[in-house]
């Protein structure tokens, strides 16, 4: 299952880790809980939902959760000549609206000059032509920061003179889907449905838009933006599942980030730490009450030509960075015990 290989990549490094500690004799003073849901590509609720509200009913409260989501990549992030390892302080939140556009029907030969599919595409193409409005507030301003220092030329200046040259930034953004999606909440139409045959004019048409949330927009606030601007009232709007918000965005001053990032740099050196913002979604979602830090990161490294194989053909990695994996969850797991609250 093509799906799973890369989770399956980080649980087995995990408990290699967790072996070799115990192999070696270590006794931990901090409580380290190995849970590892079943279902997180459909949302998780039946395997890290149940997780969470057992732990939670026990009394556990954690200093920091660490998952799957970002990675160390190298030669991804444009102008970066170093690797980056970038952690994950946030994620984005998941909506889909279900767009319908009704009319009477009839035959093919004596069109009303708007049929329901015409409807339904010109509320399309307006959606498409005014996207949710862009930002570097919060994590892209904070990852840009900590990328500023080791970018030189145009790049390194417009990050320096920020927030003043933010307009600049985001127009460069503007063309690169994964760039774009770090500073706005996307709009992505999926799935259309209409008619049942050449010569009938549809009576319904029905589109699916997903959305992508950035911290800071909430699903109101998407529907809302939906609403103005379609602005016909003739469209019914639903929303077919439970959206799921934005996550809260851990600080980079927490104990939970500066332990992971400490632990990167000790088996990374080349690396750059930088916090980011991780565009799906993981399991960590169901343990934010109960953890004062949320961090999304395994030290997988990846390419450019690694990038397109996640949930693709030959998806698969480096048994030498298997061994860095490993390393580096136990090196997390004696830091956190160590750690006393000096740090």
């Amino acid at each position: 299952d093509l799906m799973r290989v890369t989770i399956l990549y980080r649980q087995v490094t995990i408990l290699a880790a967790v072996e070799n500690l115990l192999e070696s004799g270590f006794e931990p003073q901090r409580t380290v809980i190995l849970a590892f849901g079943d279902d997180e590509e459909i949302g998780g609720k039946s395997g890290a939902g149940k997780l969470s509200e057992m732990l939670a009913a026990r009394g556990f409260h954690f200093l920091f959760t660490l998952d799957e989501g970002m990675v160390i990549g190298d030669g991804i992030l444009p102008g970066v000549e170093r690797p980056t390892a970038i952690i994950g302080v946030a994620e984005k939140g998941y909506m889909n609206l279900r767009l319908t556009a009704s009319a009477t029907g009839g035959h093919s030969s004596m069109p009303p000059p708007h049929t329901a599919a015409g409807t339904l595409a010109a509320a399309l193409v307006r959606l498409e032509e005014n996207p949710m409005p862009a930002s570097l507030d919060g994590t892209p301003r904070k990852t840009l920061e900590a990328l500023g220092p080791h970018l030189g030329g145009v790049t390194g200046a417009a990050i320096a003179a920020l927030p003043l040259s933010e307009p600049l930034v985001l127009s460069t953004y503007r063309d690169s889907p994964p760039l774009d999606a770090q500073v706005r909440t996307t709009t992505a139409i999926t799935m259309l449905d209409a008619g049942v045959k050449a010569n009938v004019l549809p009576q319904s048409a029905t589109a699916i838009v997903n959305f992508r949330l950035r911290p800071g927009d909430t699903a109101n606030d998407v529907e809302k933006h939906v609403r103005e601007t379609i602005a016909n009232e003739n469209i019914l709007i639903e929303r077919p599942r439970t959206p799921s918000e934005a996550s809260p965005v851990t600080s980079t001053e927490s104990a939970g980030y500066r332990l992971v990032a400490e632990s990167v740099r000790e088996l990374f050196p080349e690396a750059i730490v930088v916090p980011g913002l991780v565009l799906g979604g993981t399991d960590t979602r169901h343990y934010v009450g109960i953890a004062d830090a949320s961090l999304r990161f395994s030290p997988m490294r990846l390419g450019q030509e690694d990038v397109a194989r996640i949930h693709g053909t030959n998806e698969r990695i480096a048994t030498s960075n298997l061994v860095e994996m490993a390393q580096f969850y136990r090196r997390v797991i004696e830091n956190a015990d160590a750690w006393r609250g000096d740090r």
